[in-house]
């Protein structure tokens, strides 16, 4: 049986069970085991891959993942530590505090699971049990770190959670 579904010389696909290529003629052979992408043509060896390109991808992947998933926990930990400090007043934060809890919340539910998701792609992450894990592990992980970020900024600003 013949396991090439395309032609290694012109790239065509093979249309019926024949030892030859129906475009130019070339012999169709079995190939044991292929590692390249499904669609594509099965030449029976495939080229090295650029390593570092695929680093840089994964790690810029990640990093805008993380970012993502981290803004809103990160500007409400940030506007926390600059009220502690006394950088901003307590005065001129407490009218904003309602507005500023009615736009970064929503925003927190939102971009938390698109920065997992982006973060996850990155890693190479496609199974079901992959992403199971992915999620078992980030969600808790991020929506501890938003609620002590959370308490955080009640604390700062003097009105509780």
């Amino acid at each position: 049986m013949n396991d090439q579904a395309f032609c290694p010389d012109c790239g065509c696909a093979r249309r019926s069970e024949t030892a030859a290529c129906a475009n130019c003629g070339c012999s169709l052979e079995p190939v044991a085991e292929s590692l390249e992408p499904a669609g594509a043509p099965a030449s029976g060896w495939t080229e090295p891959a650029d390593d570092r390109a695929m680093v840089v991808q994964f790690w810029r992947g990640l990093g805008v993942g993380a970012f993502i998933a981290l803004v809103v926990p990160t500007s409400y930990l940030v506007l926390a530590r600059l009220l502690e400090v006394g950088i901003v007043s307590r005065d001129q934060v407490h009218p904003l505090v309602p507005m500023l809890d009615g736009i970064l919340f929503p925003w927190g539910v939102l971009l938390g699971p698109i920065g997992v998701v982006v973060a996850g792609r990155s890693a190479g992450i496609r199974g079901g049990c992959g992403w199971l894990v992915l999620m078992i592990v980030a969600v808790p992980l991020l929506a501890s770190l938003w609620f002590a970020s959370v308490f955080a900024y009640s604390g700062a600003t003097g009105r509780p959670f």
